[in-house]
């Protein structure tokens, strides 16, 4: 019988049938070295997994900022590359005929804006329109809209519970985005609902929360505070709902205010202030601001109203003079201290237009009369359209510099421009 040598702790021997097998001593110690390894891994796991919501915390703070740097823009801003949806014609309600009429008048603004831009031979290759296109504009590319209603949702302004003229408007301010899209590729475009406007005042003026809220408040004054709020919080391009684009305008390289003076005479009893259908100024601007503190003192009593001036038009106007040291309003221009002034006129007053070359020669002409919004007679026997007591038609905005014309003041469909009224019933 053959006497096995003692093995070495680990060694290994083989038997007659050529197995391998460790000693017992190298087994133990291995099992035991194994778990002292698996022993201490449970702390590095533990200590790993504590780490991991840190981790998470870390990435999501990197990514928000990521994306925050990418898409610097409130949630509540439409990229118009993104939201072409929103722009598409709503469909009219069924069995709804006065709905037909405001319809039509959508074609009809269409076609006054076509006539315009025949007339003044509007070309858009030309140099203005290059310029247009410019991304280092001081103002942002931004088209600011405020209505009661929100504009854009086919479920609110083609429904039977809300008033067919909605239809029109909404369908004019689309038309407006588009025409701003198509010179502006990184245009934006925001409706401001009563809540917005609240928080844009309570981020500027929180004064004129309780006048905003008043049900006595007319519309168009909770208007002139809600633009000028959002103004100062982020500059941009604000358009009243009914104001009929023909040609874009955009503010000139270094401008940081644009308005319109309104249709009238400086001083004269027919004069309101500024026409701010149209407002643009960069972000926190001091005309814009100063317009904002004028209307709370006015509604707060600490401040006399201009005698014949609305509250916004009138502030705005009395801001931008003191502002620019201004003291006589008929002796400026319209590009005065990085402020650019549009005009209005009333296109049936000669007076005002023979003051306008450009303008004078387009109306003279033998198709000079298509330049005038055309209020359609009756539409077969569902209504008729009426310009009412106060005719507002026919108003226009134009670049006193070369008497072209860049919007129209009122959409057809309007109170005073040709309001869809029904007929009554024949006796």
């Amino acid at each position: 019988m053959k006497h096995r040598r003692p093995a070495k702790p680990n060694s290994r021997i083989v038997d007659e049938e050529g197995r391998e097998e460790f000693f017992a001593t190298s087994r133990v110690k291995s099992r035991s070295f194994k778990f002292k390894r698996r022993h201490q891994r449970w702390p590095a796991i533990a200590t790993v997994l504590s780490l991991i919501p840190c981790l998470l915390f870390i990435r999501n703070l990197i990514t928000t900022n990521r994306e925050s740097e990418l898409s610097p823009f409130p949630p509540n801003w439409w990229d118009v590359q993104n939201q072409a949806s929103l722009l598409l014609r709503c469909p009219q309600p069924q069995h709804a005929p006065k709905w037909n009429c405001y319809n039509d008048l959508v074609d009809e603004n269409s076609d006054t804006v076509d006539r315009a831009k025949r007339l003044f031979e509007y070309d858009p290759n030309d140099n203005r329109s290059k310029e247009e296109h410019r991304f280092d504009d001081r103002i942002p590319h931004l088209l600011i809209f405020t209505h009661k209603y929100n504009i854009f949702d086919c479920s609110v302004t083609a429904s039977n519970s809300t008033s067919p003229n909605m239809y029109t408007l909404a369908e004019n301010a689309k038309a407006t985005v588009k025409a701003y899209s198509r010179i502006w590729p990184d245009l934006h475009f925001v409706y401001l609902s009563d809540n917005d406007c609240i928080d844009a005042l309570n981020r500027t003026e929180p004064g004129l929360i309780p006048f905003f809220n008043d049900v006595k408040l007319e519309g168009m004054f909770k208007a002139d505070l809600c633009r000028v709020a959002y103004l100062c919080l982020h500059g941009g391009y604000y358009f009243d709902v009914d104001l009929l684009v023909v040609r874009p305008f955009t503010a000139p390289k270094n401008s940081t205010f644009v308005t319109v003076k309104g249709e009238g005479s400086p001083g004269g009893s027919d004069f309101r202030g500024f026409f701010q259908a149209f407002l643009a100024a960069e972000k926190d601007h001091a005309i814009v601001r100063l317009s904002l503190r004028m209307m709370l003192e006015t509604l707060s009593g600490k401040r006399p109203s201009s005698s014949g001036l609305y509250l916004g038009p009138g502030s705005l106007m009395e801001a931008w003079m003191e502002v620019q040291n201004i003291t006589d309003f008929s002796n400026t221009k319209n590009d005065d201290y990085d402020t650019y002034l549009l005009k209005e006129i009333n296109l049936n007053d000669q007076l005002q237009v023979s003051m306008y070359k450009n303008l004078s020669d387009v109306l003279m002409s033998e198709t000079g009369s298509d330049l005038l919004q055309r209020v359609p007679g009756d539409h077969e026997d569902d209504c008729k359209l009426s310009t009412g007591s106060w005719n507002v038609c026919n108003f226009a905005v134009l670049d006193e510099g070369d008497g072209s014309i860049y919007f129209y003041s009122r959409v057809l469909g309007t109170t005073y421009c040709g309001v869809c009224v029904e007929k009554r019933p024949k006796r």
